[in-house]
C-alpha cells in the first residue's frame, strides 16, 4: 500500500510540476539520488513483507518466535538501507538543489551511487561459489 501511494506521489508531483514547465527540473533534482532512494524504498517494503508473512505463518514457531527470527534476517538489510538513504539525503541535500552541477555528473553520480548500493547487497563471493546471495 505505502509502496503504491508513493509512486502517487512521485506522479503526481512530475504531473504537477509539468503543468506549469517545471518537470525536468524536478528531473534534475532527484537524478543524483532518486536511483538508490527508490530502490531503497522496495528492500525496505520486500523486508516488511518478510516480517509480516512470518507473523502471518510463523511454520510451527510461536509468532513471537518468527517475529524475531525475520527481524534477525532483515537486520542487515535495513541497517544497509538506512545507510545508504543518509548517503542520498546528503546527496539531495548538498548536490540535487545546486544548479551548477551539471545533469550529465548527475546522472553519472546517480548511477554510481546505484552500483554502490548493489555491489553492497551482492557482497563478498567466493570465486567459482554458486551459493545463494545472503547479507
Amino acid at each position: 500500500y505505502l509502496l503504491g501511494i508513493n509512486g502517487l506521489m512521485l506522479g503526481a508531483a512530475f504531473a504537477f510540476t509539468h503543468r506549469y514547465g517545471l518537470a525536468g527540473n524536478l528531473g534534475r533534482f532527484i537524478l543524483a539520488h532518486g536511483f538508490v532512494e527508490l530502490s531503497v524504498i522496495c528492500l525496505s517494503v520486500a523486508a516488511g513483507t518478510y516480517v509480516g508473512e512470518a507473523i502471518i505463518r510463523p511454520a510451527g514457531r510461536t509468532r513471537s518466535a518468527a517475529f524475531a527470527a525475520a527481524v534477525g534476517d532483515m537486520a542487515p538489510l535495513l541497517t544497509l538501507c538506512a545507510l545508504l538513504l543518509v548517503g542520498c539525503g546528503l546527496i539531495e541535500g548538498y548536490l540535487s538543489p545546486d544548479t551548477t552541477f551539471p545533469i550529465a555528473a548527475r546522472l553519472v553520480l546517480g548511477i554510481c551511487w546505484w552500483l554502490v548500493m548493489v555491489g553492497l547487497l551482492l557482497g563478498p563471493r567466493k570465486p567459482g561459489s554458486d551459493a545463494p546471495l545472503r547479507l
